[in-house]
C-alpha cells in the first residue's frame, strides 16, 4: 500500500510539473494533465497532494475563464490546507479566488484577498507569488483609476520578479507599466519597456505571455497613429488569445480595436469587433468590458442618430458601471486607508533594511579590525542554524583552517579533551536553557590540530529573542 501511494506521488509530481511547463503554451493540455493527476491524489488520499492539484487546476480554469469551477476547486483545496495549518497552501488558493472576484464583478472581495495572499506571502518570503499578487492588485488599482498605486505596485512586482531571476513575471508586469507610461506622455520609455517584454515572451517561449505583450505593443503604436501597425498587433493578440482560451485577454483586445476602428471612423467595424468583445464579457461576466464594449457602442450609434441602439447601448453602460462599478468603487475606497498604511510599511521596512545593512558593514569592519588587534579567537554562534564563524586567528593558533569544518558547532565539542566535554556540553546547555542567563564562562582543554593540548578560558554573552530564547551567542577564546 505504501509502495502504491508512492508511486502515486511521483507521477502526481511528474503531471504537475509537466502542466506548469506546458501553461505558457497550451492551457487545454495543462488542465487535461492536472485533471489526471487530481484522479491519482483521490485515489492516494494524500490531502496535500490533493490541495496542490485543486490549486493547480483552479488556477488553469480561471485564465480559460471557467471561474465558477475555479472557485469550487479553490474552496476545496482551502479545507485542505486549513486542516493541514498550510497558510501558504490556502493563499495560493485565495490568489485563485481573487482573480475570479476581479476578473468578474467583485473588485473589492478581489482586492481584499489579494492584500491578505501578500502579507502572508512576505511573510514566508515567497517571492514568486509576491510578484504574481502584486501584478494583480495593480490591475485593479488600474481599473479604479489609482495610476499612482497601480504604478507603484508594479514596480515591486518588477523587483520581487528580478530577485528570483523569473523573466516571464518580470515582463508581465512590463506590459502594463509601459501604458501607465503612455497615460504619462513619456513615450519613449513606455516603448523600451513594451520591446523588452516582447523580447523576453518571445526568448521563453510564453505565448500566452507574449499575447498580452503584442497587445502593450498595440497600444504604443496607436500613441504615435501608427494605426496599420496597431490593427496588426491587435489581430494577432486576438488569435493567441482564441487559441490558448484566454477570454479576458481576448476581450481587452477586442475592446481596443473596436476603439480603435471608431476613432479612425471604421463604424461597421467597429460595432462587429465590439459586439463580439461584448458578447464575451456577458457570457463570462467580465464587468470591466461589459460596460466598456458598451459605451463605445452607445457612442457609435450615437453618431448614427440611432436612437433606438443607442438608448440600449445607453442603459447597458449605464447599469454596468453606476449599479455595480461605483457601489463597487465606495467599497475599495473604505480600504484605501489599510493600502496607504501598508505601503508606508514597506517603505519604512526597506529603509530599515537599507540601514541595516549599513549597521551590518560597519560591524563587520569593526569585527575585522578588532579580530587582528585581538590575540583572543573570537566567535559567533548562531544558535538557530547552529553555525559557528570564527576569527581569523582560530587558524593560526589551533592549527584547523578548513573553513566548511570550522563552522559546525560539533566541531567545536569534538575538539574538546574527552574528560572535560559532557560537562561543559551540559553547561552551556543548562545556560541557554535559562531564560535569565546572559552571560556563559568556562576553562576546558583543548586539542590543537596536532593533538597538542590547550588550556582555554572561554566566554561569550547570550543573545536572546523578544521570548528569551538563546537565539545567538558572541565570545571569545583566550589560550
Amino acid at each position: 500500500m505504501k509502495l502504491t501511494a508512492k508511486i502515486g506521488k511521483n507521477k502526481v509530481k511528474l503531471l504537475l510539473e509537466e502542466a506548469y511547463a506546458l501553461r505558457i503554451k497550451n492551457i487545454p493540455q495543462s488542465v487535461l494533465l492536472v485533471e489526471a493527476a487530481l484522479k491519482i491524489a483521490r485515489a492516494i488520499n494524500n490531502q496535500s497532494i490533493l490541495g496542490k492539484c485543486l490549486n493547480q487546476l483552479a488556477l488553469y480554469s480561471m485564465i480559460i475563464g471557467d471561474y465558477k469551477r475555479s472557485l469550487s476547486l479553490s474552496e476545496e483545496a482551502i479545507k485542505y490546507f486549513t486542516v493541514l495549518n498550510d497558510k501558504r497552501g490556502i493563499a495560493d488558493a485565495k490568489y485563485n479566488i481573487a482573480g475570479f472576484y476581479y476578473k468578474t464583478d467583485n473588485f473589492h472581495m478581489g482586492l481584499v484577498l489579494l492584500l491578505e495572499c501578500q502579507t502572508i506571502y512576505l511573510k514566508f518570503k515567497d517571492y514568486h507569488n509576491l510578484a504574481r499578487v502584486q501584478k494583480s492588485l495593480g490591475t485593479i488599482y488600474e481599473y479604479f483609476g489609482d495610476l499612482n498605486n497601480a504604478y507603484f505596485t508594479y514596480e515591486n512586482s518588477v523587483r520581487n520578479a528580478i530577485l528570483i531571476g523569473d523573466l516571464n513575471l518580470e515582463s508581465n508586469a512590463y506590459n502594463p507599466l509601459s501604458g501607465i507610461l503612455l497615460k504619462q506622455n513619456k513615450l519613449q520609455k513606455a516603448e523600451e519597456l513594451i520591446l523588452k517584454s516582447v523580447a523576453i515572451k518571445t526568448s521563453t517561449g510564453d505565448l500566452r505571455g507574449l499575447a498580452f505583450s503584442i497587445y502593450g505593443r498595440a497600444k504604443v503604436h496607436l500613441f504615435k497613429n501608427e494605426y496599420q501597425e496597431a490593427e496588426n498587433d491587435l489581430k494577432k493578440s486576438i488569435s493567441i488569445h482564441k487559441k490558448m482560451n484566454e477570454q479576458l485577454g481576448q476581450v481587452m483586445a477586442l475592446n481596443k480595436l473596436g476603439r480603435m476602428y471608431f476613432n479612425i471612423g471604421r463604424l461597421a467595424d467597429a460595432k462587429k469587433i465590439l459586439k463580439r468583445g461584448l458578447k464575451i464579457a456577458k457570457t463570462y461576466n467580465i464587468l470591466i468590458f461589459k460596460f466598456k464594449c458598451s459605451f463605445i457602442l452607445y457612442q457609435i450609434y450615437k453618431l448614427e442618430k440611432n436612437n433606438t441602439e443607442c438608448l440600449k447601448y445607453l442603459e447597458k453602460y449605464l447599469f454596468f458601471k453606476e449599479k455595480v462599478a461605483d457601489s463597487q468603487v465606495l467599497k475599495v475606497i473604505e480600504n484605501y486607508e489599510m493600502i496607504s498604511k501598508m505601503r508606508i510599511l514597506e517603505e519604512k521596512t526597506k529603509f530599515q533594511k537599507e540601514r541595516s545593512d549599513e549597521l551590518i558593514n560597519t560591524s563587520n569592519k569593526r569585527y575585522e579590525l578588532s579580530s587582528k588587534a585581538s590575540k583572543d579567537v573570537l566567535w559567533d554562534w548562531d544558535i538557530i542554524e547552529n553555525k559557528m564563524h570564527r576569527s581569523a586567528h582560530y587558524g593560526q593558533l589551533f592549527g584547523y583552517k578548513d573553513e566548511a569544518e570550522n563552522i559546525e558547532t560539533d566541531f567545536w565539542f569534538q575538539n574538546i579533551h574527552l574528560k572535560d566535554r559532557r560537562r561543559v556540553i551540559d553547561k552551556v546547555t543548562e545556560h541557554l536553557a535559562d531564560k535569565n542567563c546572559e552571560y556563559w564562562e568556562d576553562e576546558y582543554r583543548y586539542y590543537r590540530k596536532n593533538r597538542e593540548i590547550s588550556h582555554i578560558v572561554d566566554r561569550g554573552y547570550i543573545v536572546r529573542n523578544q521570548n528569551n530564547n538563546a537565539v545567538r551567542m558572541v565570545g571569545a577564546m583566550s589560550d
